[in-house]
């Protein structure tokens, strides 16, 4: 798992959870943090941090 200061967040739909999601930006995509599902961003990317 890496560091919560140096990832970058998104929000997203999540299908598995029904409702919308902090979700991890990946090149990829965004996975939801609830679940691990994969999720559609529907915001812009935060930076996260202290």
């Amino acid at each position: 798992m890496r560091a919560m200061c140096n990832e970058a967040y998104t929000t997203g739909l999540c299908p598995t959870v029904d409702s919308y999601v902090l979700a991890i930006c990946e090149d990829d995509g965004a996975t939801c943090t609830v679940c691990g599902s994969e999720v559609e961003p529907v915001s812009r990317r935060l930076r996260g941090g202290r």
